[in-house]
């Protein structure tokens, strides 16, 4: 169980911060260099739930 939470606060504060780096620019460069960021962040989230999930699914 507190595997599980450790991951739903990581889940949460991936989530965070996709929604808070569009947010942070209003000119061109800022929200290009913000969409490189945040799609890197996807990434990097969906490797980092992938391997979670494997790690948690061990455990029990």
């Amino acid at each position: 169980m507190n595997n599980r939470l450790k991951v739903f606060l990581i889940l949460v504060l991936l989530v965070l911060l996709l929604i808070v780096f569009p947010a942070l620019g209003p000119t061109i460069e800022n929200v290009a260099i913000n969409f490189g960021i945040r799609t890197f962040m996807i990434l990097i989230s969906i490797y980092l739930i992938l391997v979670l999930l494997k790690y948690v699914k061990k455990e029990d």
